[in-house]
């Protein structure tokens, strides 16, 4: 080979070379997150298809959807991390705050679960998790009723595994309520939340199955308009609340001794929700069985 040729092929190498370099180079400097960045747009969908896979999780009791929810909301939560930090948008941001949100509502009814089932793992493993995610969703979006709401429960829960901590976590979750109403007085869940606060609190602290009624009458009402309108059917704002509020209805009513009223609200929740197995399988049977015994 001459020299001629010999130079325009190491040219040729060259060339080459250097264009494959630049090639990579290209893409090694594509962040590692840029696929799924191109797949945010399609997020809304996402976080709608994992909310409705939590909510049959909870309607069904139902550990193994629980946990393939949480996962799901793991992943669009890492997925808006990482975007964030190389691009952030307000868009990003939001998906990400939703995602952190359902991400601590679905650990929070895996706690639930784990008490329910005796599965202490579960509250080993999700009630410092879901209270993390909690808190950071605060420090967020501080002025948002639903974060302080899901923070009071999970302090809640807390409280009630370690009543040492009365005099640090009571205060906590009267200020996290208070301000969730302040901040929303007409969102059903701050007035489901209220309403099972007066259920559960003895009346020297405040009790009352009287109020409870109410604010639970009142939440119910509010769920209803908004089902009919179908306000929140695509929205990623929460929407659960109503077969809980009308379970809890219903227990305040039988504990005020209005069997029939409460018998007519346990079934109305499952129309709504025919699989809801706390009022299936538990409340209204139990109920049932206290009316064929006042006979």
């Amino acid at each position: 080979m001459s020299n001629f040729h010999r130079n325009q092929a190491s040219n040729l190498a060259a060339l080459i070379f250097f264009a494959v370099f630049f090639a990579c180079s290209a893409l090694w400097s594509r962040p590692l997150w840029a696929k799924p960045l191109e797949q945010l747009s399609s997020l809304h969908e996402t976080i709608l298809a994992a909310r409705t896979l939590a909510d049959r999780g909870v309607i069904r009791s139902d550990k193994t959807l629980l946990l393939k929810a949480c996962a799901e909301f793991e992943h669009i939560v890492s997925l808006t991390q990482s975007a964030l930090k190389q691009a952030p948008t307000a868009e990003t941001e939001q998906f990400y705050v939703y995602g952190l949100y359902y991400l601590a509502y679905v650990q929070h009814w895996l706690v639930l679960h784990g008490r329910g089932k005796n599965d202490d793992a579960l509250l080993t493993v999700y009630l410092p998790k879901a209270i993390a995610n909690a808190e950071t969703l605060i420090r967020l979006r501080p002025d948002w009723a639903e974060g302080h709401l899901l923070l009071s429960t999970m302090y809640g829960i807390k409280l009630s595994t370690q009543l040492t901590l009365l005099f640090s976590l009571g205060p906590a979750i009267e200020r996290h309520v208070q301000r969730a109403a302040e901040l929303a007085p007409n969102n059903p869940r701050v007035l489901y939340v209220q309403a099972s606060a007066y259920f559960v609190k003895p009346g020297i602290a405040g009790g009352s199955i009287k109020k409870a009624v109410e604010y639970w009458r009142r939440a119910a009402q509010i769920f209803e308009q908004e089902r009919l309108g179908a306000k929140h059917r695509q929205s990623l704002e929460p929407s659960w609340g109503y077969v809980e509020v009308l379970a809890g209805l219903g227990r305040a009513l039988e504990e005020q001794g209005e069997m029939q009223e409460a018998r007519a609200v346990f079934r109305q929740a499952l129309s709504i929700e025919p699989e809801y197995v706390w009022v299936k399988e538990e409340l209204l049977p139990n109920l049932e069985t206290r009316i064929q015994r006042s006979r």
